[in-house]
């Protein structure tokens, strides 16, 4: 399908008429049989080749080892007071209205 989708938005009449015949599930299926007997044909002949990266092997003990540094936060520095703290005087200036509470 995603074979069959990326032919259709290639410009092009040929890449078109492959991309919407790759939308039908028989076409799908006969490209499906054809590309299997190939992979197939080149595993037995000894010509596929895959390559693999190797990494460190996994530890036996399922625990994963990690070495780690403590980073001090930033000082905080005083934060602007919210909008809704905020009054217009008058002047054209806002100044912060007090908490009720004080």
């Amino acid at each position: 399908m995603l074979v069959g989708g990326v032919l259709l938005v290639t410009p092009g009449g040929r890449t078109d008429g492959v991309g919407l015949a790759l939308m039908l599930p028989p076409v799908r299926r006969v490209v499906a049989r054809f590309l299997q007997a190939r992979v197939e044909a080149s595993v037995a002949a000894g010509t596929l080749h895959v390559e693999t990266s190797v990494g460190f092997p996994p530890r036996s003990d399922g625990v994963v080892d990690v070495a780690g540094e403590e980073i001090p936060a930033p000082a905080r520095e005083r934060a602007a007071p919210p909008a809704e703290r905020l009054e217009a005087d008058g002047t054209g200036e806002e100044r912060e209205i007090p908490p009720a509470d004080a």
